[in-house]
């Protein structure tokens, strides 16, 4: 018996519905951002579409996985995929609380998400670090989360994003950049792969063609409209991916059931 077994149990998991495709939700922006007045209540919107059957899995971070595994019990219930990192890259300029440097930390183990009993664990990789240093530091760090998550069968998806003043955010360069991102994760080992839009869809096909494990859109552009996010999520289907990962734009929307029904049909129609 081996944990490759486990592994190859949970990835099954992750992917619902039937067709191999997930709409999976964010939900640990409290340690990353600070509390979110919509999201207050997200508890209550999660019993919504969860009972609705409209989501795939939910990403929490350790305490709140804890506090609401009520979210996951019953023949219906998505799968947990927990947060095993955290960084305050987030906190640009504009935020109450502006990081002074980047750091990067891990919060959890790969054991710590089997004993909870979560179906994948969760971790970024950046991509465009300043200094050369940072960017090998990260790398070696993801290195030790594969060998943890190989060690207890889980699964473990990588979110890598594009950071920083190097960021070219032309259409091509920044294509070649997150493929970059893509390609490192999966030579260290990621299972599966949440990146963000690239820009078109021969692009985005390219990436997942490099990829050669599940990708997953990540709707990381805050600034974009809904509207747009939801075009975003067809064009990446088009090109070959499993899905899509939702946060904050959804807890933000004027409906958020509404916005989870929406993605629900275009992700498994």
């Amino acid at each position: 018996m081996t944990s490759k077994i486990g592994k190859e149990f949970r990835l099954s998991e992750i992917s619902g519905f039937g067709d191999k495709n997930s709409l999976i939700i964010r939900a640990d922006h409290g340690m990353t951002f600070g509390p979110i007045s919509t999201i207050l209540d997200w508890d209550e919107i999660f019993q919504k579409i969860i009972k609705m059957k409209l989501i795939d899995s939910i990403i929490l971070s350790p305490g709140q996985a804890q506090r609401h595994l009520n979210l996951f019990k019953g023949k219906f219930a998505p799968k947990l995929l927990l947060k095993i990192d955290w960084s305050n890259v987030f906190r640009t300029a504009t935020h109450y609380l502006p990081a002074e440097k980047i750091t990067h930390t891990k919060i959890a183990s790969a054991e710590d998400a089997l004993l909870i009993g979560a179906s994948g664990a969760v971790a970024y990789y950046f991509i465009g670090y300043e200094r050369d240093e940072d960017e090998a530091r990260h790398f070696e760090s993801l290195g030790k989360f594969v060998n943890e998550s190989n060690e207890n069968g889980m699964p473990l998806i990588v979110e890598v994003i594009p950071i920083g003043k190097k960021i070219d955010r032309t259409r091509k360069k920044y294509a070649e950049i997150i493929g970059l991102g893509v390609r490192m994760a999966v030579e260290a080992g990621a299972d599966m792969i949440f990146a963000p839009f690239s820009g078109s869809i021969e692009s985005f096909r390219n990436i997942v063609e490099i990829a050669s494990v599940p990708i997953f859109m990540l709707d990381l552009d805050e600034e974009s409209t809904l509207d747009k996010s939801i075009e975003d999520v067809r064009n990446a289907l088009e090109a070959n991916a499993r899905g899509a990962v939702f946060g904050r734009k959804i807890f933000e929307s004027k409906n958020p059931v509404k916005t989870v029904e929406t993605l629900h049909s275009i992700i498994h129609e």
